[in-house]
């Protein structure tokens, strides 16, 4: 089943990203592997990405790593580039499918992932408990260069 999943991956990976199917398909096709392996612990940013874009409540409990990722995005603005920018994401990404042999995402392809990933979780905010109830919401993307505005309100 692996090796079948891998094979399916690799070959949307290595055509151009120009669409949101694409980018669910590739982060569902990651967490099937990552549930095969028991290895979702390994990759915490890479499964949030995957439950953000595929559900429409998020449940902070079976990725309990993700916290304190949100909790130093609300925190610390100082700190909050890296998960504006994904750059947590593109770098569990690749580290996944480095350690998977399927081939890397290059800076264009990277950034049209993120283009697209932007839209897919633009509909769907996610709601933290860190002392008060936070809700973190993204505007739709509305270029490759830009990953969106996000929206950080007290519930």
């Amino acid at each position: 089943m692996k090796l079948e999943i891998n094979s399916k991956l690799e070959g949307v990976i290595k055509k151009n990203i120009n669409n949101e199917i694409q980018v669910v398909y590739i982060l569902t096709r990651i967490g099937k592997i990552l549930e095969s392996e028991n290895s979702e612990n390994n990759y915490p940013v890479l499964k949030f990405y995957r439950d953000w874009s595929v559900h429409i409540i998020l449940d902070r409990k079976k990725n309990a790593a993700i916290i304190d990722i949100l909790k130093e995005f609300i925190e610390k603005k100082e700190n909050r580039h890296l998960f504006s920018r994904h750059t947590q994401l593109c770098m569990e990404l690749n580290k996944f499918l480095e350690n998977h042999d399927l081939p890397q995402l290059k800076k264009s392809k990277l950034n049209n992932f993120i283009f697209y990933l932007g839209k897919v979780i633009s509909d769907t905010p996610v709601k933290v408990q860190i002392g008060t109830q936070y809700s973190i919401s993204i505007d739709e993307p509305i270029n490759k260069n830009w990953s969106g505005l996000y929206k950080i309100s007290p519930i």
